[in-house]
C-alpha cells in the first residue's frame, strides 16, 4: 500500500469512530497482540506467574473522530 493509501480514510467506522487505514492497521496488529497476550496469560497461569496486557484503542489513535449521526 502507498503512503496515499494508508492516509485514506478506512472504509468502515471502528469502535464508533473513523480511522486512517494505516492507523487501523496499527489497531488491528495490536488487537492480534491482544489475543497472543490472552494465551500468554493462560501459560503464566500454569507457570504461577501473573501479569497486566492492554492493546491500544481506536479511540485513542491520531485520526480518530467521532461518526457523525444520521
Amino acid at each position: 500500500m502507498s503512503d496515499a493509501d494508508l492516509a485514506k480514510p478506512f472504509p468502515l467506522p471502528v469502535a464508533g469512530v473513523t480511522l486512517a487505514t494505516g492507523e487501523f492497521m496499527i489497531h488491528l496488529a495490536a488487537h492480534f497482540t491482544w489475543h497472543l497476550g490472552q494465551i500468554d496469560y493462560h501459560r503464566r497461569l500454569l507457570t504461577g506467574q501473573a501479569g497486566a496486557i492492554r492493546a491500544v484503542l481506536p479511540t485513542e489513535l491520531a485520526s480518530a473522530k467521532p461518526v457523525p449521526k444520521a
